[in-house]
């Protein structure tokens, strides 16, 4: 290895496990607004369930060259994934914290950095995200969700019922999955009179199962 990449092996992990060290593969990514030529870049690969957020996070940031990591290195350990990110949001908002803007804005904004940092080691294990099935973007905010806004990263779904299924998309409307599954289960036990329209519920429980 590299003493790049021997650097990265001897890095802390966060526990046990294979799910610790992520393998690296080079791949050639077209940056817009660079030359004809794309570039090489080493992305995150995933070998087991749970840290599909922090991949996707770390993933998006190698691909807009926000992050990089050493060349020819092999693999990376997770806490120094979970370590660049913190760097990197950091310093992605420290011009706000120096700028001229008020005291108040500056201390919610490291409220919400110091709430960002501590989540992402989290996102080893996923994030639990309430759906709304109208909009690619519609999702109950959560606190996890900060960490994406604070890294400038939309968070969008493809749990989109299609407009043209007009019985199903006005079963589902704007509520959440979690108010439609809370409605199916109130009409099964109350004999079919829950928070939707008696109506509605099979259109609702054909789409959310």
């Amino acid at each position: 290895m590299t003493d790049e990449s021997s650097a990265f092996a001897s890095a802390s992990p966060l526990g046990g496990g294979e799910r610790d060290v992520f393998t690296i593969k080079q791949v050639k990514y077209m940056r817009s607004g660079t030359s004809q030529t794309p570039d090489t870049v080493g992305i995150l690969l995933q070998a087991s369930n749970g840290p599909c957020p922090l991949i996707a996070l770390f993933n998006i940031l190698l691909l807009r060259g926000n992050l990089s990591l050493p060349a020819g290195a092999g693999e990376v350990p997770a806490s120094r994934v979970v370590a660049m990110l913190a760097e990197y949001l950091l310093d992605k908002n420290e011009a706000m914290l120096n700028s001229a803007a008020s005291e108040s804005v500056k201390a919610d904004l490291r409220y919400n950095l110091a709430d960002a940092i501590s989540l992402i080691p989290t996102l080893m294990t996923g994030i639990d995200v309430n759906v709304r099935f109208n909009d690619i973007r519609g999702v109950e905010y959560t606190q996890a969700l900060c960490v994406f806004d604070l890294l400038g990263i939309d968070l969008v779904h493809g749990w989109v019922v299609d407009p043209q299924d007009v019985e199903t998309a006005r079963a589902l409307g704007d509520r959440t999955y979690n108010e439609l599954a809370y409605n199916i289960i109130t009409a099964l036990e109350g004999g079919g009179h829950g928070g939707a329209a008696e109506g509605d519920h099979a259109g609702v429980r054909s789409a959310i199962t």
